[in-house]
């Protein structure tokens, strides 16, 4: 599966997630998001630039798919949402971030 496919399929699967934070932690829910949204624009930018920029972009990308790993698990964490209902996203990012070291240490 493609990079780019991979994680809007991550986006879709977490949105409701984020919709769920939200009700009881909007600033948790506002920067899991934009970690999320943030991931995918920099891979975006990312695919499409050389040396120095390209390498930044998709580093920055896969820090990105951290950060959002990060808001599940402390969202997990402060039971506001269950182990079971952010795995699956977990397990996607955890693969994104490892797409993403491959990609940047790919050959042009």
């Amino acid at each position: 599966m493609k990079t780019k496919t991979l994680m809007l399929e991550a986006c879709k699967e977490m949105s409701p997630l984020w919709k769920e934070v939200e009700r009881r932690d909007r600033s948790l829910a506002d920067q899991g998001r934009r970690a999320m949204q943030s991931m995918v624009l920099q891979f975006a930018e990312g695919s499409y630039a050389y040396q120095g920029n390209r390498r930044a972009k998709l580093l920055g990308a896969r820090a990105e798919a951290n950060e959002t790993r990060a808001c599940l698990e402390l969202a997990n964490a402060c039971d506001l949402l269950s182990e079971p209902s952010v795995q699956p996203s977990i397990d996607k990012l955890d693969r994104i971030a490892a797409t993403l070291w491959l990609e940047v240490h790919r050959p042009f």
